[in-house]
């Protein structure tokens, strides 16, 4: 097993504005993390209205505040297996996102495992996820 050391140095302590506020979950056993920039809310998992017909990622539909949110099932969007240990019903949660679509600003929640905490991260130790077209 490797392991690294970081030694800070007066360059790294001028990158301090590079630091990401980012909200950990877990997905399918792994851990992701959201920029809290764009985290609405985290909501209970609760019932959705389920839509006919629609793209098998899409869950359903919630109602949150009169505002209609369409509830995504990350595993699927992102072609994640499903299987192995199944999260607990009483730490699965739904994140609500605002995030920009066609130029305007648009409300989706995502379906979480469990949520962790609020954290910060370097910039240097994200990854994008790939565009899934959405």
């Amino acid at each position: 097993m490797m392991s690294t050391l970081a030694i800070i140095d007066d360059e790294q302590e001028d990158r301090q504005d590079e630091m990401l506020s980012v909200l950990s979950l877990t997905l399918a056993g792994g851990l992701f993390a959201i920029e809290t920039a764009q985290v609405l809310e985290v909501l209970d998992d609760t019932p959705l209205v389920v839509v006919p017909n629609s793209r098998p990622f899409v869950r359903g539909l919630l109602n949150m505040r009169g505002k209609v949110v369409p509830v995504v099932d990350l595993q699927r969007l992102l072609g994640m297996p499903h299987g192995g240990t199944v999260a607990d019903p009483l730490e699965r949660r739904i994140v609500v996102l605002t995030l920009m679509a066609h130029g305007e600003q648009a409300l989706v929640g995502v379906l979480a495992d469990r949520v962790h905490q609020v954290t910060s991260l370097s910039q240097t130790e994200t990854e994008t996820i790939p565009s899934v077209g959405v």
